[in-house]
């Protein structure tokens, strides 16, 4: 329910950002709302709520009548592959790799076609492991989309894994220099406490105090550096 109304302001907000007054004309507007089960909740609240109608036109396909904006719905899992192979194929959870060799034998027919190439690159975007599994049937265009898919994929990965190694590296930086100026903290402190005659267990203890360590870290120091 929420989704239909976020998608219906963004519509609106699209109608009205732009240069100039009315430059997009409100009859030229049209909401598509895909979903892969039938929203059952949405349309009995557009019923009863809103006092729309709602009218079947094909398997998977509802009209909804009653707004100024022409509104449609697709239930992916209702629609007739023979009929709607695309638009049923709009998905991330694609069933077996018949589906897919279909939508690859109907694909090659339309290889050139730039709006089947962004089509089917969003598809696979979302099917990657069932398109991998049929690679051998997949002709040499579709094959470039993959293995371009798979480039940006590996390429961001090592993006992000250069980057935490970058972050890592400053925190071991930091670590260390913490480390080293501590050490030379502790070295300064003992040499004062010498300076003003004080005793080794009095200095020891003084060390374990003020930069809270175990007696056992607080020898070592001592005996590195006393």
């Amino acid at each position: 329910i929420d989704d239909f109304y976020k998608v219906y302001g963004y519509t609106c907000f699209y109608k009205s950002d732009t240069g100039g007054v009315n430059e997009i004309p409100s009859d030229e507007l049209t909401i598509t709302l895909v979903s892969s089960r039938y929203p059952a909740k949405l349309i009995r609240h557009l019923i009863q709520e809103r006092g729309f109608t709602v009218e079947k036109q094909e398997d998977g396909i509802y009209y909804i009548k009653g707004d100024y904006i022409p509104i449609q719905i697709l239930v992916t899992s209702q629609l007739s592959e023979n009929e709607n192979l695309w638009l049923k194929n709009l998905t991330d959870n694609m069933q077996g790799t018949e589906s897919v060799q279909k939508l690859i034998d109907e694909y090659e027919k339309h290889v050139d076609n730039s709006l089947y190439q962004s089509v089917m690159s969003i598809i696979i975007q979302a099917n990657k492991e069932k398109f991998q599994e049929v690679t051998g049937m997949i002709c040499e265009p579709l094959k470039e989309i993959l293995l371009e898919q798979m480039k940006d994929e590996l390429e961001e990965k090592m993006e992000q894994r250069l980057q935490q190694g970058f972050q890592k590296g400053i925190q071991q930086g930091m670590q260390q220099g913490m480390q080293q100026g501590m050490q030379q903290g502790i070295k300064a402190f003992i040499e004062n406490c010498r300076e003003f005659s004080l005793t080794y267990e009095q200095t020891t203890d003084k060390i374990v105090s003020k930069f809270a360590l175990s007696t056992e870290e607080a020898s070592d120091y001592m005996q590195k550096y006393w």
